[in-house]
């Protein structure tokens, strides 16, 4: 068995540490490349929607599309343009929605 100097064993430590934090960081690069990425619109289909006016207020339902309204500007929010089936008819409607983007 050999006996390592001081200075050895430092430069042993440290040459393993690098090479555990190299792993760590390429394991995380790894699962943030392979998560999921959504748009809103994506997690707006299939959301329950339910009008707020008391002359529509029964007639909400499950949103079938959503698309981003361009002429609608309102500060930290974005207007979606959103398709609704209307309880369980075959009738749709379509409403403009309003969604967070910023805290």
């Amino acid at each position: 068995m050999t006996n390592l100097t001081n200075s050895k064993r430092v430069s042993n430590l440290t040459f393993t540490l690098k090479n555990e934090i190299i792993e760590l960081l390429e394991s995380i690069l790894e699962r943030i490349t392979k998560m999921k990425t959504y748009s809103i619109e994506d997690l707006l289909v299939g959301q329950t929607y339910h009008p707020r006016s008391l002359a529509r207020r029964f007639q909400g339902g499950e949103i079938t599309h959503a698309e981003k309204r361009e002429n609608i500007y309102l500060v930290g929010y974005e207007a979606y343009a959103i398709r609704y089936r209307v309880g369980q008819s075959i009738k749709q409607n379509w409403a403009t929605v309003a969604v967070k983007v910023e805290d």
